[in-house]
């Protein structure tokens, strides 16, 4: 540590505040050392009282605490001693730092006049506090990679929906992982909606209702919502975070809602032959089922003016069996027309889809099932 400081004080210039963060956590990791070799000592051999330090939680912030005595002569402690002696070493005179007073700092736990400060105890005004807080607010934001028992960066996830954000489409829901060790890899995502868990992902990208696909903003009912995230790791360490969101839902014209519609498909096309029945649902997701029984979906966005819009499928609101698109690759936002033709409806492409499995199945003329 005290290589490291020699060098870092020959550069020729250093923020003021990163010169003592690095001073900081230098001290800190200082006092770990010499505090893990004071655990492997025989218990006859220590002097005086066993001094460790803790952080503890007081009124939703964070202090120093110590446990047991000081053992320094002059009632400072290890890491206020080693903290002194590295700001002198790299030019802070005692008159440039935060004491109230040059008083001789003799600890006299049994003196009336005795006062407390953060780190400790001592006759007269306390004169760390301010290093106190420093320290501790360096501490908590990246000190821990300099010290012995240091770990790696803090696991945590973001969200790609900000907090207070307004759904009004169909939009993107990745979560973003970082902080992961190499030897506790994430296991899985968990996508929650409300408090239940709506879709699990257990590889990157983290992405809500399968790669390349959305979260449909209409499947949830018009107001206030909260969309969290927790990364787990292998070893069971949790990362959470949430947003609270609102979301609309675009009314469904009329000639569209609730009503069923059929096609009769012939043999030898890109989908099996027989019925195929289509249902516009008010939370905007087309309902589909095959001639065979199977079922898929297919968000939507229909206007008055003829305009339909296509978003891929609901995966997360049906079985794993139902799930799917219509291509093995995610499909693109697609644009369509409807029209009715007396109870005929008549669906056309407008634009290029990437998928054309999708686009030759709604184009076309439906009858609407009585």
């Amino acid at each position: 540590s005290w290589s490291q400081t020699r060098r870092f004080a020959e550069l020729s210039y250093r923020p003021p505040f990163l010169d003592l963060a690095y001073i900081a956590c230098l001290a800190f990791s200082e006092v770990a050392n010499r505090l893990s070799a004071a655990r492997h000592e025989p218990a006859n051999s220590r002097v005086g009282h066993s001094t460790r330090y803790t952080r503890t939680a007081r009124r939703g912030t964070h202090r120093l605490a110590t446990v047991n005595d000081w053992n320094s002569e002059e009632g400072i402690t290890d890491f206020g001693r080693i903290l002194l002696s590295l700001l002198r070493d790299q030019g802070y005179p005692a008159r440039r730092l935060p004491m109230r007073s040059t008083r001789s700092l003799k600890e006299d736990p049994t003196s009336p006049n005795t006062r407390s400060s953060p780190l400790g105890r001592f006759r007269g005004r306390p004169i760390f506090r301010a290093i106190a807080a420093l320290v501790a607010i360096l501490l908590i934001a990246g000190c821990a990679g300099t010290s012995g028992n240091g770990a790696a960066a803090k696991l945590r996830v973001t969200s790609s929906i900000a907090d207070g954000a307004v759904l009004t489409n169909p939009v993107s829901w990745i979560a973003t992982v970082t902080g992961v060790t190499a030897s506790d890899a994430i296991d899985r995502v968990d996508f929650n909606i409300d408090g239940s868990i709506a879709w699990t992902e257990h590889s990157s990208p983290y992405t809500f209702n399968d790669d390349g696909y959305l979260l449909i903003n209409a499947v949830l009912t018009p107001g206030s919502h909260v969309l969290a995230l927790d990364a787990v790791t292998v070893s069971g360490a949790h990362a959470t975070t949430d947003a609270a969101v609102t979301t609309t839902r675009a009314l469904v014209p009329d000639e569209l809602h609730d009503k069923n519609f059929i096609r009769f498909r012939p043999a030898g096309g890109p989908t099996p032959a027989g019925e195929w029945r289509i249902e516009f649902d008010v939370d905007g997701v087309v309902r589909i089922n095959d001639p065979g029984g199977g079922r898929a979906t297919e968000a939507f966005v229909a206007t008055s003016d003829g305009g339909l819009t296509l978003y891929g499928p609901a995966n997360w609101i049906v079985p794993e069996s139902d799930r799917g698109g219509f291509c093995d690759e995610p499909e693109n936002i697609a644009k369509m027309h409807w029209q009715l033709r007396g109870t005929d409806l008549v669906i056309s492409a407008v634009g290029v889809d990437n998928c054309d499995g999708r686009t030759s199945f709604f184009a076309g003329t439906w009858k609407v099932k009585v």
